[in-house]
């Protein structure tokens, strides 16, 4: 059974823009979970709208910060378009009251995984239905809104690249193992250690495979940190 779709002219209003193509909308907001076909589900406009994400912050930031170079203009991108922040835009135009599924399953819940997957199909949608002035529209209203807020707080810290640079100070590399899946399709768990050679420096937990290395690479320099001061 699919869950009940509010009315399409409610969230253009929410998001500011209207479609042409309500369909493309639809498309836009409809979970795998009830699409007949791949293609009538949001995954083939988040493929889209991730590509496009990459291309105008990367654009904007590069005019933004004449001066930063080529490793911190990376780094200001990875931020901005980081899953758990993107997640977290949608929530403020309350997208997860728009997606349609099939409410017949158990325990489904619409992760920050799920989220982030909306806010880029809309990307998508929005670039398909009114081209590239529109979703640069779109971004920088919802995206570029908390773009100061995002690259100064330090829960998004590349933990990562730190991991790197220490393992690579040593001449080393950090070495990232899927060690456990949970959960349905739709909402899956990763489990990840990261190790140096043989030793297992920290083990994160994540609604995507990126998040859960960004949360062992977390364990990791606090554990590296930590011994480097005893």
């Amino acid at each position: 059974m699919m869950k009940i779709f509010r009315q399409t002219n409610e969230f253009e209003k929410i998001i500011g823009y209207k479609f042409s193509d309500e369909s493309i909308l639809v498309r836009a907001l409809t979970h795998p979970s009830i699409a007949e076909k791949p293609s009538d589900s949001y995954q083939r406009l988040e493929f889209l709208g991730d590509a496009l994400l990459d291309f105008i912050v990367g654009a904007r930031l590069f005019k933004l910060y004449p001066d930063a170079n080529e490793g911190k203009l990376t780094e200001m991108r990875r931020i901005l378009v980081n899953s758990t922040a993107l997640a977290n835009i949608a929530k403020t135009f309350d997208a997860e009251k728009f997606v349609i599924y099939d409410n017949s399953l158990e325990n489904f819940n619409l992760s920050d995984s799920v989220l982030c997957d909306i806010y880029e199909s809309i990307v998508g949608a929005i670039y398909l239905d009114g081209g590239l002035k529109s979703v640069g529209d779109f971004i920088s209203r919802t995206l570029f809104k908390y773009a100061d807020i995002l690259l100064n707080s330090p829960k998004f810290i590349n933990f990562k690249g730190q991991l790197l640079e220490l393992l690579q100070s040593k001449g080393r590399q950090p070495r990232y193992i899927v060690l456990e899946t949970t959960g349905p399709p739709h909402n899956v768990e990763f489990t990840i250690g990261v190790y140096d050679g043989d030793e297992l420096l920290g083990i994160g937990v994540g609604s995507s495979k990126k998040d859960a290395e960004q949360n062992a690479a977390n364990k990791a320099v606090n554990k590296l940190k930590n011994t480097a001061t005893h």
